[in-house]
């Protein structure tokens, strides 16, 4: 399978402290979160914009310290609520100046299930193995694959370039399992999804429909990803829970809330695209 081109080729050093991008063998290896010992203080990291990284507080230490006594409907309620707040502040810099938020949203938005096909990806894991590849991509790692292959198609080989940055999507994905949403405690971890959010911009969403009705394309981009089902919708944003948040970033965020409490998945979640800033010493 060819490899599809990282986010930012100039900019690898990101992966050694954005948190959500740590690989483990498996996704459903055992591991802990990294404590503010493995960390720098964020003060001392310069090249990165965190820009809101993490709904508690925004400093990577903090975030990655155990929330085991948080009440888990304040748990979620955060994380929708940082979701909801990331969209507005994407749809408020890409929105013409007299257009109302949720005709932008209901135009260009999109809120996409990603299905795999887990026997073919065991395979492909399996062979690359076999011949000492890259290390195993967690369902996460294929999500930002899979965004990259669209921006890429939508913008351009030199999508990554900072000077196509704000035609980059929005796209929030988190993971879940099924049945996480009755469970009481973390359950049996089966047939692990994605639930994600995509916001286009007004210069992308025809290609991205365009992408959709080409059903060959569509195909091939799913055989290369191991993908069995893409189920995508019109997102409904502005349909709220009676706490506020919207609902589709409320179920998003329902694994999450369990793996908060006992962590069993290193990497449950992604907001791209990264944003990256030089530093100026």
């Amino acid at each position: 399978m060819q490899s599809v081109e990282p986010l930012f080729p100039q900019n690898q050093i990101i992966l050694q402290i954005i948190p959500f991008f740590c690989r483990s063998k498996s996704v459903f290896e055992p591991c802990r979160r990294l404590s503010s010992h493995d960390f720098e203080h964020p003060s001392a990291i310069s090249t990165v914009n965190l820009m809101g990284l993490y709904p508690y507080d925004r400093s990577p230490p903090h975030m990655l310290q155990s929330h085991s006594h948080t009440p888990a409907h304040h748990i979620s309620s955060q994380y929708a609520s940082w979701f909801d707040d990331r969209i507005e502040q994407f749809v408020e810099a890409h929105k013409g100046r007299f257009e109302p938020t949720s005709f932008y949203k209901r135009r260009n938005g999109f809120f996409i299930t990603i299905s795999f096909n887990h026997a073919s990806r065991k395979q492909r894991q399996e062979g690359s193995d076999l011949i000492d590849g890259p290390p195993t991509k967690s369902e996460m790692d294929t999500f930002t694959d899979l965004y990259n292959l669209i921006c890429r198609n939508l913008i351009g080989r030199n999508y990554h370039r900072p000077s196509f940055h704000d035609l980059k999507p929005l796209a929030i994905g988190c993971l879940d399992t099924n049945g996480s949403r009755y469970w009481r405690s973390m359950g049996e971890l089966e047939n692990p999804h994605i639930h994600s959010i995509w916001i286009f911009t007004d210069q992308t969403r025809d290609g991205f429909q365009k992408l959709l009705a080409d059903k060959e394309r569509l195909l091939s981009i799913k055989e290369r990803f191991s993908i069995r089902e893409l189920d995508i919708q019109q997102l409904d944003h502005d349909h709220r829970n009676s706490t506020g948040e919207s609902r589709a970033s409320s179920y998003m965020a329902k694994f999450m809330v369990h793996n908060n409490h006992e962590l069993k998945v290193a990497d449950d979640f992604r907001v791209l695209p990264i944003q990256v800033e030089k530093s100026l010493n």
